[in-house]
């Protein structure tokens, strides 16, 4: 972006503000003088990575939520996951349970639990949380923290403290636990390697008034001041970073949580965690959901006891808001740095579609003067000037949906400019604007009438208007043609552009790689089609193929995929020949081609009647024409990789040439598997398959010679790393 200097009054060449949370929106703070009369710069308004109403502070997405989620950040107190994706639950009456999957319901641990001071037993536990197979029970009225082994159930540890410390909140992260110990303003942080607590933070000014404790996905801490609905932020080294007043400006850094407690104390456990196998998060957390009236088919719902709840009615109350229901924020003053600017447009982008029954409004304000904030936010309705009012409609309503929306400024010349930005919804959705971007200054087509239609300003004005909108089509028309290059650049393309390119380069792209993946191939498609119809065009091509099924990047997939071609097979058929008229020994056998010859070849079952040619050349004519390509077994892992694999040698093979296929096991075979350089390979033995029952699995994957290419005891679902490197070991 580039804009005027200060003192630079020219005319200017179009340009642009572009107002987003990566620049924080560049909003003015309140200047000292201003924060009595006007002590906030936006209300109700939220500005995380998006501009939208800000969470109803006592509703589910408030810090002070009622499940002691904060706002939905993390997972309901009192409620943990392994690594499996098997849910615990500490229940009201101080008992641990974990969910069954072959019963569908929530079993008590044995002897674990129970009121009192003894070894197991809990006097207020607070809240838990799992890493790796240890479980950890916040044990407060004990100043306690039990660690229990999930599988054995046995008791691993009990953290205890000299001084008398009070555990009442934990959270993990990698390999830490972050323990809150909420009396002495401290953090304390365990490595279960090591069985050791060592002090990250502490404060003696927040002691008694820290009461939750949570890290985001980056290990940074946040620490809920229940006195003032705050949160306190700090790096993983335990020095402040800020304060928060609204979850959602942090909760793009959090993990949405896959089950969530509503008004009814009730939680709704989803099908894919509940699956006695193959257990995995929601793709869609219901992290904005009202009710668990709105549970998707086979989700099965519980109430905190673990309790199954098989009736709910679907017509119930939603519960409180979610959101404000109003709010209004106002950017700093925009400077265009030239005199009497005319501001041309704005391109506002949303980050879904308006939802239905919210409303938008933004209105913009001009001034040859740099006003106050204070002044600026003070002043009446009628001086701002709204270009776009527009109101979520129903998804059954025949409108256009879309997220990019442009419109003029119709606000008077003005070297500065303020945007003002109306949010309305009913509490449970709420509008939300991903970025704006203001362009300045209009080069107006009036320039190019005669002067007599600029001669006053109310004609002028009215004129750059209606040009304006003629303008503004041909303006987008002439950006698309300035940028047409990123149309042809496989790094900058739109994902929606990405097969007509691939189809303007002559390529097929899977359905179903990704867009990365089709990225890749685009990208490495010029310098493939330099050698295109040769045998290192067709490996780098195949290279590609590879890259995307095993996510081993050329230059690591060593000499592999090996092309041969069967005109270089040629050279075992003589052997120590020095020079002319010493002797020579064939290395081949009739049995290669199967011609019918007495006392050469002639096994019934086997011999092909040929009645022509020479049977000298049998081995070259056989081979002529014919490669082979060999790619290590272990790196395709189902019949899709294999059958991908086809495609792209068809696609790309000279169409005289018939090749095959050979995937290379990890091992080496005398007289079967034993070209060095070529097919043999040092590894590890083979997974064997013992029942495919998916029938996924490519031939070779099941053709398993106990004892010799294979060993029982294997994991199956054992997806190591599949480089062929020195080192490294394949399974």
């Amino acid at each position: 972006m580039r804009i005027a200097r200060e003192a630079d009054m020219q005319v200017q060449e179009p340009t642009f503000w572009l107002l987003q949370g990566r620049s924080r929106w560049r909003v003015d703070k309140p200047a000292a003088s201003e924060i009595n009369n006007n002590p906030t710069w936006a209300k109700g308004i939220s500005q995380g990575d998006a501009l939208q109403l800000s969470d109803d502070l006592s509703g589910p997405l408030g810090l002070i939520s009622p499940d002691g989620s904060l706002g939905r950040l993390v997972l309901p107190t009192g409620m943990a996951l392994d690594d499996s994706g098997i849910v615990y639950l500490l229940t009201p009456s101080g008992h641990i349970k974990r969910y069954d999957p072959e019963n569908e319901a929530f079993v008590r641990l044995p002897s674990i639990g129970g009121r009192g001071q003894e070894a197991r037993q809990f006097n207020n536990p607070t809240n838990i949380a799992i890493w790796g197979y240890m479980l950890f029970v916040v044990d407060a009225g004990n100043r306690r923290v039990q660690i229990f082994d999930t599988g054995t159930l046995g008791l691993i540890e009990s953290l205890t403290r000299p001084n008398q410390w009070h555990p009442i909140d934990i959270a993990v992260h990698d390999n830490h636990a972050y323990i809150l110990d909420g009396q002495g303003g401290c953090v304390y942080s365990f490595l279960p390697q090591t069985g050791r607590l060592h002090i990250v933070l502490q404060d003696d000014n927040f002691a008694g008034v820290w009461s939750r404790i949570a890290v985001d996905r980056s290990g940074y801490i946040y620490l809920f001041d229940h006195t003032a609905g705050r949160l306190h932020h700090y790096n993983s080294n335990g020095i402040p970073d800020g304060t928060y007043d609204y979850a959602g400006d942090v909760r793009p850094y959090f993990d949405a949580p896959p089950i969530i407690v509503d008004y009814k104390n009730r939680f709704c456990l989803p099908a894919s965690l509940a699956h006695e196998c193959d257990r995995h998060l929601p793709q869609d957390p219901p992290i904005f959901s009202m009710t668990v009236a709105r549970c998707e088919t086979g989700d099965q719902i519980f109430n905190r006891s673990g309790k199954r709840i098989n009736k709910i009615d679907p017509t119930e109350f939603p519960g409180p808001y979610l959101y404000v229901t109003e709010g209004v924020w106002y950017s700093q003053r925009l400077d265009s740095a030239i005199y009497r600017c005319q501001w041309h447009r704005i391109e506002l982008e949303l980050r879904q579609t308006l939802p239905p029954g919210t409303r938008l409004r933004v209105s913009t304000l001009t001034d040859p003067n740099p006003r106050r904030s204070v002044d600026i936010r003070n002043l009446p309705e009628d001086v701002w000037d709204t270009h776009y009012d527009v109101i979520g409609r129903s998804p059954t309503t025949s409108t256009q949906d879309t997220t990019l929306h442009e419109f003029l400024v119709n606000s008077r010349e003005g070297r500065y400019l303020w945007v003002r930005v109306q949010l309305m919804g009913g509490g449970y959705r709420t509008p939300a604007i991903k970025r704006l971007r203001i362009h300045f200054p209009r080069e107006s087509y009036l320039q190019y009438l005669p002067a007599i239609y600029a001669h006053d300003d109310e004609s002028r004005h009215f004129l750059e208007h209606y040009l304006g909108v003629i303008q503004t089509e041909w303006d987008a028309l002439q950006g698309s043609i300035d940028n047409i290059a990123g149309l042809f650049d496989p790094h900058t393309v739109p994902e929606h552009y990405l097969d007509d390119l691939a189809g303007w380069l002559g390529l097929t792209l899977e359905r179903s790689w990704t867009t990365e993946q089709k990225r890749r191939l685009l990208a490495a498609a010029p310098a493939i089609y330099d050698k295109r119809g040769t045998a290192a065009g067709l490996r780098a091509y195949l290279q590609v193929y590879l890259h995307n099924i095993t996510d081993i990047p050329p230059e690591e997939q060593g000499d592999y995929p090996q092309i041969i071609e069967g005109f270089r097979e040629r050279q075992r058929v003589i052997l120590g020949r020095s020079g002319v008229g010493q002797p020579t020994v064939s290395l081949w056998g009739a049995a290669q081609v199967g011609r019918l010859q007495l006392d050469e070849f002639s096994r019934e079952g086997d011999v092909l009647l040929h009645s022509v040619g020479d049977p000298e050349m049998d081995i070259f004519n056989e081979y002529a024409h014919r490669f082979f390509v060999m790619v290590p077994a272990t790196w395709i892992r189902s019949n899709d990789d294999l059958e991908m694999l086809h495609r792209a040698i068809e696609a790309e093979k000279p169409v005289h040439t018939q090749y095959q296929l050979c995937l290379a096991k990890p091992h080496v075979q005398v007289g079967l598997q034993s070209t060095v350089g070529f097919d043999t390979i040092i590894g590890d033995y083979s997974v064997a398959i013992l029942a495919n029952l998916k029938g996924d699995a490519p031939p070779s994957a099941t053709q398993t010679i106990l004892g010799q290419d294979s060993i029982l005891a294997s994991d199956p679902s054992d997806d190591s790393d599949r480089r062929i490197l020195p080192g490294k070991t394949l399974r």
